[in-house]
């Protein structure tokens, strides 16, 4: 699970081949609107359940604040790889 920082939107993360989905919960001011992959999700709530593909998977979360500035946060979660 990245933490997020100041000025960085970038984020990467890598998980085991047991996962095969996550979830984003993503921290924002009460007026603020967050999305997930584009999808509307509520401050402070998970969104649902992402489905990862072994390799590369990018989520993007999208925060808008009440005065219109907006930022889109980038995580590329890396699936790794099932044994044969």
């Amino acid at each position: 699970t990245p933490a997020s920082h100041a000025g960085t939107l970038n984020y990467p993360a890598t998980v085991g081949n047991a996962v095969d989905a996550i979830s984003v919960t993503a921290s924002a001011g009460a007026s603020s609107t967050v999305t997930v992959n584009g999808a509307p999700v509520t401050a402070g709530t998970p969104s649902p359940n992402i489905t990862l593909a072994e390799g590369a998977n990018t989520v993007r979360v999208g925060v808008t604040n009440d005065i219109g500035q907006s930022a889109t946060y980038t995580v590329v979660v890396t699936r790794e790889a099932g044994t044969p």
